[in-house]
């Protein structure tokens, strides 16, 4: 009875230890799983930032060519009076029309980034 009392309380004794080495490793695997998560948002904010800021260069961009359409647009606008061809010109206004609605739009997508990572950056 003995041997088997001593038996069970060794059994016991080491499922024990086994069990705690395998909660520790369970924790460490944990800690490691949550470590490499905030490695990885880190690096994905950093991709999100750097978009952000190609579109904001790029607004700058766009809102300068938008300028430079306008200005010609303005002056093809007042040529048309007075020339032969004016169905031409209103063709070519339409078409000036419609490039600097693309422009805009464009605009509006790079402000769109700009704000959506200026929202992940007050939560952040």
């Amino acid at each position: 009875m003995r041997k088997m009392g001593s038996m069970l309380g060794i059994l016991l004794l080491s499922s024990l230890v086994f069990a705690e080495e395998t909660v520790s490793l369970g924790i460490q695997d944990l800690e490691k799983e949550y470590h490499d998560l905030l490695q990885q948002e880190k690096n994905r904010f950093q991709e999100e930032k750097e978009l952000s800021e190609k579109a904001e260069k790029k607004i700058v961009q766009l809102e300068q060519l938008k300028e430079e359409i306008q200005s010609r647009f303005v002056d093809v606008e007042k040529e048309r009076e007075g020339r032969f061809f004016q169905k031409d010109f209103d063709q070519l206004i339409k078409k000036y029309e419609e490039y600097i609605k693309r422009v805009e739009s464009e605009i509006n997508k790079n402000q769109e980034i700009v704000h959506q990572f200026k929202t992940i950056q007050a939560i952040y």
